[in-house]
Formats: structure tokens, C-alpha cells, sequence
């Protein structure tokens, strides 16, 4: 947001012209040097390009063609008490609940996400974790991954804070144990309570 007037407001869009969301477009009073997830279309009656903070308006209608389980591209619109709305694969509104997100996430990024349903309404629940038995798997890629970067041990375990978990792996504690359970069961890691150790070949 560059600057507000009492018409509407001007903002930075990257080009040497700004983008005027008028007054009746916006959702709430704005501030300067804030961000806002906008739809940009062009005003017949102006004839000029403007854009509109209602952006849900201008969304499909029709059906979201997926269905749970399936990935999709996640653009980050709008925080509420209670997520994050997401525009899906730039036609759908979904929510990313506060409890499914465990790493930052600002207005305007754009993230890899899984449908967790297709509630009656049309909208969308959604992670960012792999749903079921998938996002075990991925999390014991990632923490595998950490682990031979680290040097084969990291001092991370089942008695482990969740904030040094997410920390040091971005992902939540009970991902975390999945995770620890699945490279265990396979003979990969020894185990303590706040530390975990690669299992070196041919002990």
C-alpha cells in the first residue's frame, strides 16, 4: 500500500504506475505500507485497470474439479482468527486452520498444499503436510535429510520441545514422531530421549 486517499487507495504493484483499489473495492480501511491480496480487472466504466479487494467475488463458481488427498497450489490471501484463506490453484477458496500451519507464511506466498476435504459449501480444508501414511514418508525424508547434513546426529527426540522440533525442521511434534517411528522401525536412527543418532552400516 503506498498511499490512501479518500477515494481509495494506491498501490505498489511493481510497475511505474499504481494500481488504484477504490474505496468501494476495499473490504475495511486500509494503511499505508500494509499488504492486500487484490483481484485486478479492467473498469468498463473508466476504462482504466483497477483493482478490488473482494477478490472471493471473482472466483469460480463451478465445482473444484479434486478431491482429498490431491496437491495443489496455495496462494495465500488473508489471515482470520481462524487460518489462513487461500486462493486453490488460482480458481477456489480454501483455509489453512491455525493448528495445520507450522511455519510462517505471509500475504502473497505461494505454497504446495493437500486437500484435506471438499466441505458441502464448495470451499476447501487444506494442509500443508501430506495427508496419512504420505506425510510420515515425507517427514522421514526430511528429517534423514537433516540428519546427514548435521554429521548423523541431532539432539532432537521424543522428549523434545514442539518449538525446537519446528525450529531446527519446520515440522510439528507429532510429525516429528511419525517421522522418528518410521526411520526407527527401519533400523535407521538410535533413539534417546532428546537426541537422535544415524545408525552407522555394519554396527
Amino acid at each position: 500500500m503506498r498511499d490512501v486517499t479518500p477515494n481509495g487507495a494506491f498501490l505498489d504493484w511493481g510497475l511505474e504506475k499504481d494500481l488504484f483499489l477504490p474505496y468501494r473495492n476495499q473490504r475495511r480501511n486500509l494503511r499505508s505500507g500494509e499488504r492486500v491480496t487484490v483481484f485486478v480487472y479492467l473498469d468498463e466504466t473508466t476504462d482504466r485497470i483497477v483493482a478490488s479487494a473482494k477478490w472471493e467475488w471473482f472466483l469460480s463458481e463451478a465445482p473444484f474439479p479434486g478431491k482429498a488427498g490431491d496437491s495443489a497450489d496455495l496462494f495465500v490471501a488473508e489471515e482470520t482468527d481462524l487460518g489462513y484463506k487461500v486462493i486453490v490453484d488460482g480458481t477456489h477458496q480454501g483455509l489453512l486452520y491455525h493448528n495445520e500451519v507450522f511455519k510462517p507464511l505471509r500475504l502473497g506466498d505461494v505454497h504446495t498444499g493437500y486437500i484435506r476435504q471438499v466441505r458441502p459449501d464448495g470451499k476447501l480444508d487444506l494442509s500443508l503436510q501430506r495427508p496419512g501414511y504420505d506425510e510420515a514418508l515425507a517427514a522421514a525424508d526430511t528429517l534423514l535429510a537433516a540428519l546427514r547434513q548435521a554429521g548423523g546426529s541431532l539432539p532432537l527426540g521424543d522428549k523434545s520441545e514442539p518449538d525446537d522440533v519446528y525450529r531446527r525442521l519446520g515440522m510439528s511434534k507429532k510429525v516429528f514422531k511419525k517421522a522418528l517411528g518410521s526411520l526407527y522401525k527401519q533400523g535407521v536412527v538410535e533413539l534417546a530421549p532428546e537426541k537422535t543418532t544415524l545408525v552407522t552400516p555394519g554396527e
